[in-house]
């Protein structure tokens, strides 16, 4: 399974990754490495309207490299969105992650 650091993808250092979350590819699987999981929300696509996307500060080579080699990994993470801290207070309590 295909593992991406999402602190390296990001901010081009390496993160200090302490769970994986691991993402459906069409019938395949692949794992984010992130810091760790706060909780699992239900957001609606009208609050991510105005959200920035994941890969928006990301340096071009790393995502032409992560597309070269898996491109529906790359559509997964250029459909993902960064939420700004007051959607995630607006969110309330989410259920164990």
């Amino acid at each position: 399974m295909p593992v991406v650091d999402l602190a390296l993808l990001m901010e081009a250092a390496a993160g200090r990754a302490a769970r994986f979350v691991v993402v459906r590819l069409g019938s395949r699987k692949a794992a984010l490495a992130v810091e760790g999981v706060a909780g699992i929300a239900t957001v609606s696509p009208e609050t991510l309207a105005g959200v920035p996307p994941l890969l928006c500060k990301t340096q071009a080579d790393i995502v032409g490299t992560v597309g070269a080699l898996d491109k529906e990994l790359l559509l997964v993470l250029e459909t993902a969105r960064v939420l700004p801290e007051e959607i995630w207070r607006s969110l309330g309590p989410m259920e164990a992650g």
